[in-house]
């Protein structure tokens, strides 16, 4: 008798794939902005605002993917009915919505609805509180969510300014990112240290009002130099010009920033929101604002800034840890911890940490006295859960003030989004 042995095998590969890793979205400032009952006020991603013109707060998604994990902190609330705040596609409320408690105040998330997003939609928050007897108010300080593009790691990066940054020059200026939309002279205000390498792409320019008489350009900056993106905004026109062409390759260690110039002519344009795409291979992106009006921190002072968007143009308001804070919504390691100093009168030795759980960790970062420039931790980094509360600390150094134009880090989504396919083979 002869025995045949059918020998099946079953083969298991991995395959990495160009799926997206997620990104933050988030704003927040300590003063925080105030909504009437009755009303809906507009805010753009990237900061934290109350405006009635929906327009100067949409960022352009050039990118195929989906929000999800919205959230908020609301530090007053008398309303006694539920508020929402949502985020909008095109000027129309979506799924993710996140249900406000009448006369409840603390930190609110939407973990279970999600919005997907096509190349060039329009995406802002709408605050909407409804009509109660008497006048009432809620007050948020921080809106976030994460995004997860289909296809690498994209991440929107914009600068907003409610009445607008004024330009009228022929002077090269550069431009504030992932703050509030200012124009200023000292570029090393603004140039953030990229610790990944990437491509820049998709700039973006929103206009109301334009009175030049010839053309004005917005360009990236790399290592102070001009880059290939060249948004071109046509002489007295206003609304949104986009750059879909010109793209950067970026090296880890690049320094980075916007800049605008026009060679001739003369009146002025009002600018808004500004921005560029972030794209990498690696799960990782940045997580940083930069301002040319550099922020005074008081000597012996403690200070709290969001993880991005906004917080660092007035630290005076962010002395309260829990208003600043994001809730992560995807497991994550946070390295290249770093804060630039413009001016530094302290005597005594300052501290620039990050923190999870209102607990310092192992990024600190000691800022030496009566020294200016970059501090950056290069060397640790720190592990994130989701639901951890993530935010930046600030103690200046005693004995005279100082001052901050930028803060900020790198974060890699470590969930393995960007390695998810798996494929079985049966040989028989």
């Amino acid at each position: 008798m002869k025995i045949f042995l059918s020998c099946i095998i079953i083969l298991l590969i991995l395959v990495t794939t160009a799926d997206g890793a997620y990104v933050i979205y988030h704003a927040a400032t300590g003063g925080g902005g105030g909504v009437g009952d009755g009303a809906s006020r507009y805010a753009p991603l990237c900061r934290v605002r109350i405006e009635t013109n929906e327009a100067i707060c949409q960022s352009i998604i050039r990118n195929v993917g989906t929000f999800s994990f919205g959230g908020c902190y609301i530090a007053q609330n008398d309303v006694s009915s539920a508020s929402t705040i949502a985020l909008r596609v095109n000027g129309v409320n979506s799924a993710l919505s996140i249900s406000i408690t009448g006369n409840t105040t603390g930190s609110f998330v939407d973990e279970v609805n999600s919005v997907a997003v096509s190349a060039g939609q329009l995406v802002n928050w709408i605050i909407t509180v409804p009509a109660v007897a008497g006048a009432h108010t809620i007050l948020y300080t921080a809106a976030f969510c994460r995004f997860l593009a289909t296809t690498d790691t994209s991440q929107r990066l914009d600068s907003m300014n409610t009445a607008g940054a004024t330009y009228g020059s022929t002077t090269l200026n550069y431009i504030a990112h992932a703050a509030a939309t200012d124009f200023g002279t000292t570029e090393a205000n603004v140039q953030h240290t990229y610790r990944s390498a990437g491509t820049l792409k998709n700039g973006y320019a929103y206009l109301s009002a334009n009175t030049r008489n010839s053309t004005t350009t917005i360009t990236s900056r790399i290592g102070g130099a001009n880059g290939n993106i060249a948004v071109s905004i046509t002489a007295s026109t206003t609304g949104a010009f986009e750059d879909l062409v010109g793209s950067d390759t970026i090296s880890a260690g690049n320094l980075v920033n916007l800049a605008i110039l026009g060679t001739t002519g003369t009146g002025s344009g009002t600018f808004h929101l500004i921005g560029i795409d972030f794209q990498t291979t690696n799960s990782k992106s940045h997580s940083y604002m930069t301002r040319n009006a550099a922020s005074t921190l008081t000597a012996a002072t403690t200070y709290f800034f969001g993880i991005t968007g906004g917080s660092i143009g007035n630290p005076a308001t962010s002395t309260q840890e829990v208003r600043m804070q994001y809730k992560a919504g995807f497991t994550c390691t946070v390295s290249n911890l770093k804060i630039y100093l413009t001016t530094n009168a302290a005597t005594g030795a300052g501290t620039f940490d990050f923190r999870i759980g209102e607990v310092s960790q192992t990024q600190t970062i000691s800022i030496t006295a009566s020294t200016t420039g970059l501090f950056e931790d290069t060397i640790n980094s720190d592990a994130v859960a989701v639901g951890n509360l993530i935010t930046y600390r600030v103690v200046a150094g005693s004995g005279g003030d100082s001052a901050t134009s930028q803060v900020g880090c790198m974060i890699e989504d470590t969930t393995g989004a960007a390695f998810t396919t798996s494929q079985a083979f049966i040989i028989d």
